[in-house]
């Protein structure tokens, strides 16, 4: 039983961190790109 729940926390914890990434992860790296264009000129 134990098991199992700690097996479900790790699964809920890792879709939480997958859909953080997926949204987050873009307009970081718009930002960052962003920031590097601006340093270059």
């Amino acid at each position: 039983m134990r098991n199992r729940l700690i097996h479900n926390y790790r699964e809920v914890v890792l879709q939480a961190v997958w859909v953080t990434v997926v949204i987050d992860v873009p307009d970081l790296i718009t930002e960052l790109q962003r920031i590097l264009e601006d340093a270059q000129h």
